[in-house]
């Protein structure tokens, strides 16, 4: 059940971040459950150790400053959480480098696409979306206390974004300082 609303551009880049996640074969093929808040009953319940290796992406954001007298510039934060199994430090620090890897992809040219398909996102409703495209790991993993057989980290991305004021809903298009 979803409130009926025209997307915000938060929405579109944290959808689109999952989706580059989702995607990515290495993350395919090592990790059994990506939780994302899409709507379903698993993305409020604990990772269990029989979804791992998992991950769960939780959007926030802070609070947003004037850009442009009609746009506002804020960060969106992306908590990461990770269940790994086993006691292996090195299998979380591999799975963080998959993450880093998939969203700045080693072929230039998807990682260009991808930064653009951020910035531009919003768009076509004239909402913008990342104001450069690129992602922090802001926040590191980190566990200092793993037990039951796996080990439960969180780390943090923060991805600056650049929100459309002057649209009331989305219609028209940019102005030309939101599509750097």
């Amino acid at each position: 059940m979803g409130l009926d609303l025209p997307p915000s551009p938060r929405r579109l880049v944290f959808r689109r971040v999952v989706q580059q996640i989702r995607d990515d074969p290495l993350i395919r093929r090592a990790v059994r459950t990506i939780l994302a808040w899409d709507g379903k009953p698993d993305d409020a319940r604990q990772l269990t150790i029989a979804q791992a290796p998992g991950l769960r992406i939780t959007p926030t954001f802070g609070p947003d400053t004037w850009a442009f007298p009609d746009a506002q510039r804020g960060w969106m934060f992306l908590a990461v959480e990770m269940l790994v199994p086993g006691y292996d430090a090195g299998d979380m620090m591999d799975l963080w480098w998959a993450l880093e890897r998939a969203l700045y992809p080693p072929d230039g040219a998807a990682r260009m696409a991808f930064q653009r398909d951020l910035r531009e996102v919003g768009l076509p409703q004239g909402l913008a979306g990342a104001y450069t495209g690129l992602i922090e790991f802001s926040q590191p993993i980190a566990d200092d206390s793993p037990s039951d057989q796996h080990q439960h980290a969180v780390g943090q991305l923060r991805i600056e974004m650049l929100l459309n004021l002057n649209t009331c809903g989305g219609s028209g298009p940019a102005p030309a300082s939101a599509r750097r």
